[in-house]
């Protein structure tokens, strides 16, 4: 076997990885709700890609809401 674990053992530090960056989004927008994708992906040290992906998320499960248009508006954290 083995290639199986690797896989596993890859969903898990991405999972872990994932987390960390969803935690640092969420204390980011705590401190700035005004903070932009670009400045997220230098804070979380993942790409604006990565960052899309974790909004989206974080947005679908209700943690987060978007107030206003992407121009002017900001995020609100709604931490459960």
């Amino acid at each position: 076997g083995g290639h199986k674990e690797d896989w596993e053992t890859t969903q898990k530090t991405t999972q872990k990885t994932a987390q960390k960056a969803a935690r640092k989004i969420l204390d980011a927008i705590l401190n700035n709700p005004n903070v932009t994708r670009l400045e997220l992906s230098e804070i979380c040290g993942i790409t604006a890609d990565g960052v899309k992906w974790q909004l989206r998320n974080l947005t679908k499960s209700g943690r987060i809401a978007r107030i206003g248009g992407d121009r002017g508006g900001h995020w609100e954290v709604h931490d459960k």
